[in-house]
């Protein structure tokens, strides 16, 4: 047996490993971040009483729709 054929053997096997390793950490640990980040940016959210969406509709309002202004300088005579 050949010590090259050996250690390209054993090197194949240590890679398949670490790949295999890598792949469950990685969904693991992006996992985690994401759930803690958006967990703690919601807990923050809800404990300020902040309605970054603005999904709340006051009473007074018949719709959702919300006006734009009107910005019509920005858009004269772009080229």
């Amino acid at each position: 047996m050949d010590l090259r054929f050996l250690l390209k053997n054993i090197w194949r096997k240590w890679r398949k490993f670490w790949e295999t390793i890598s792949l469950i950490i990685t969904k693991l640990l992006l996992g985690i971040l994401y759930y803690t980040v958006f967990t703690l940016y919601r807990l923050v959210a809800k404990a300020l009483r902040k309605d970054l969406l603005d999904l709340k509709m006051v009473e007074s309002d018949k719709t959702y729709w919300k006006e734009k202004e009107k910005r019509e300088e920005e858009n004269y005579k772009q080229y």
